[in-house]
């Protein structure tokens, strides 16, 4: 029989999973216009003690949108092409692209090749939203100090899936 102290670390887990789920909510109760995204994203981060992230959706011409990359990162990236909306032909090999189309979450702790002017990326973890068997969505988290663990997957699973009614309820409003 296993003892107390080696369930501790799932509890735990569920516990912050929890939590985070619960704050997300809140937001999801009060805010549905694009700051939701920033909202979001801001629990996910620092529920996962990431540097940042990223919380987007695929719209209806399939390209992947990503109201909450405004704020830091925005400022801090000096990419040429600076843009919030990723058109599918721009995918490529990304982590975000092979996500996005196999439905699966992925991550790797080896640093990431990025464009001239991209912020240095040290870790990556992508998880799709998954809705009706379609990818709606993606949330991602990077730069986290200690390295992504199989735990922060099981995190973002949980958010993901949290996530999916409410991200095809604000795709049904917000698609005109």
């Amino acid at each position: 029989e296993t003892s107390v102290t080696e369930k501790m670390p799932h509890l735990e887990r569920m516990e912050t999973a929890l939590r985070a789920i619960n704050d997300i909510t809140a937001i999801l109760l009060s805010v549905f216009d694009d700051q939701m995204f920033g909202r979001v994203l801001d629990v996910i981060i620092r529920t996962t003690s990431s540097g940042l992230g990223l919380f987007g959706y695929i719209d209806e011409d399939n390209a992947m949108v990503v109201p909450s990359m405004f704020g830091e990162v925005w400022d801090k990236c000096e990419m040429s092409s600076k843009t919030i909306r990723f058109p599918q032909q721009s995918w490529g090999n990304t982590i975000w692209g092979r996500v996005i189309r196999d439905r699966k979450p992925h991550f790797t702790n080896s640093a990431s090749n990025v464009p001239i002017g991209h912020i240095e990326i040290s870790n990556v973890a992508a998880a799709p939203i998954v809705f009706g068997g379609k990818t709606i969505g993606i949330v991602m988290i990077a730069n986290k100090p200690d390295g992504i663990t199989p735990s922060d997957m099981e995190l973002l699973d949980s958010i993901t899936d949290h996530l999916a009614p409410a991200l095809n309820a604000w795709q049904v409003i917000n698609e005109h």
